[in-house]
């Protein structure tokens, strides 16, 4: 990633308020039962 994407990113970033920032724990809690139904349940080939 070179040095302006990530003054982009960081621009990004302060721009938005500290509550809208999830923290990784939150993702990884949000992710992990869908990874559990698609482990129980394979999605369909398309």
């Amino acid at each position: 990633m070179g040095a302006l994407d990530r003054e982009r990113l960081q621009a990004a970033l302060d721009g938005v308020p500290e509550a809208a920032q999830t923290p990784p724990q939150a993702v990884v809690h949000v992710h992990a039962p869908v990874a559990r139904v698609e482990a129980a349940h394979p999605p369909l080939a398309h």
